[in-house]
């Protein structure tokens, strides 16, 4: 599966490859040699990161994946939330409107006004 990551990878192995085989023509054997062994060393940092920007990126994606999931429950516990509190809002005004008639039956001389009203 190649990926962005694995293409800057292989193309900076072939400039590392090609930078040390030209570094090396008309060089004696033991030059040639050191710039191979230096071209592999690079190689190998090279993969070595390329593993670890594999490994971000997958961890970068898992975060959108939990954050994503977390949106979506704050949007459903906001939804329950103004629910909930429109119930309670609801039953206070029940209440409000019950305290109100058992004053009135409990005094049935002079009613109090409504409650908002003067």
């Amino acid at each position: 599966m190649p990926t962005a990551a694995r293409l800057a990878t292989t193309l900076c192995i072939a400039l590392v490859a090609s930078l040390a085989l030209v570094g090396a023509v008309g060089a004696d054997p033991e030059t040639i040699g050191a710039k191979r062994a230096e071209a592999e060393q690079v190689l190998a940092e090279i993969r070595e990161m390329d593993l670890e920007l594999e490994l971000a990126i997958d961890e970068w994606n898992g975060a959108n994946v939990r954050l994503g999931q977390i949106e979506r429950d704050l949007a459903a516990n906001e939804r329950r939330l103004e629910a909930a509190q429109a119930s309670l809002a609801s039953a206070q005004d029940r209440r409000d409107l019950i305290d109100y008639l058992e004053q009135a039956v409990s005094c049935p001389v002079e009613a109090p006004p409504p409650p908002g009203q003067p």
